[in-house]
């Protein structure tokens, strides 16, 4: 079982491919990822991209010398991942599953600022963050030497933060003239022809931008029902709250007479200047001069009226309860 075989029981990936001719030297071969968006490569001509290799379900191509082209991608992560840490781990379990040494890990920028690039151009991946870790690995079972290309994509999807992590790899046999150097060599440059398809690209962004003309005005109902209950609440609040001081008032004045009853005491308003006035007694008639409340009148007697032929400069009201 190669290096890449070991990826099974790590990875999982359902492709299609299809191919046509491109040049004399090259072929363009279209490959659909799970969005659905068509991805164009150029391999060399003399490579069989319609292939089955048993236990490797990530070969993609195959050349002469059995040179294997490797595509795969790990199933989305519903969260942002440590991208040294999960490389780590990935290694970790290649390591464990057979007689596999790490020769060498590095990065490769020019891959990894290529696959940023045209992955921003699809909505859904905007803001995405690209981290890129190369492996040289000799498998001394399969007698093969692979290098291996993890991607991490860290994309922030609207707050709620996702991992996609894509994996591209080339193995050849030992002793044939292959070595790491021009396996890189094949490697960069099958990787920098990815490409992807204008059309299908517009497909996947038109529905993405729907979704989210979608999810925005699902958010703005939600929001605008919040306030509306708020709102709702806080006025039912003030409604109680207004009761309640009418409850409260009307408690007061209902004590106040209760004391000012046991004290022979009255609340009493003038209807003319709202003045109010606390008098003693419980006399039928009470009057007072605004001008001066020294001045005032307190009898049972509905003819007394202290207006009749009063002096000049006093004039009184009458008051009422208040």
């Amino acid at each position: 079982m190669n290096i890449f075989s070991r990826f099974t029981v790590i990875f999982l990936l359902s492709l299609a491919f299809f191919a046509t001719a491109f040049a004399a030297r090259y072929q363009t071969v279209t490959q659909y990822n799970g969005d659905k968006v068509a991805i164009y490569w150029k391999v060399p001509q003399a490579f069989n991209c319609h292939i089955k290799i048993p236990d490797t379900p990530l070969a993609f191509c195959k050349g002469p010398g059995n040179v294997i082209y490797h595509t795969g991608a790990l199933p989305l992560i519903k969260y942002a991942v440590n991208p040294d840490q999960y490389a780590n781990q990935l290694l970790q379990q290649i390591a464990s599953q057979g007689k596999v040494n790490i020769i060498n890990r590095y990065t490769i920028p020019e891959i990894a600022r290529h696959l940023w690039q045209i992955d921003r151009q699809m909505v859904y991946r905007s803001g995405q963050q690209t981290y890129l870790y190369a492996v040289d690995l000799e498998d001394l079972e399969e007698n093969e030497i692979s290098i291996v290309l993890f991607v991490v994509n860290l994309i922030p999807n609207n707050g709620t933060p996702v991992t996609f992590v894509d994996l591209y790899g080339i193995s050849a046999p030992m002793g044939q003239q292959s070595d790491f150097a021009s396996l890189r060599q094949q490697l960069t440059a099958f990787m920098l022809s990815k490409r992807y398809d204008n059309r299908s690209l517009q497909m996947i962004n038109a529905n993405h931008l729907r979704f989210l003309n979608n999810l925005r005005a699902r958010e703005s109902n939600f929001y605008r029902n919040q306030a509306r209950i708020h709102q709702n609440n806080m006025e039912a609040l003030d409604r109680s709250h207004e009761s309640f001081q009418r409850r409260s008032a009307a408690s007061d004045r209902m004590h106040q007479k209760q004391i000012d009853a046991i004290n022979e005491r009255r609340q009493m308003v003038n209807p003319n200047t709202g003045q109010r006035y606390q008098v003693e007694g419980h006399y039928d008639n009470n009057w007072v001069n605004p001008n001066n409340p020294d001045q005032n009148l307190q009898t049972d007697d509905v003819l007394r009226n202290p207006n009749i032929n009063t002096n000049q400069g006093e004039n009184y009201d009458l008051l009422e309860d208040d």
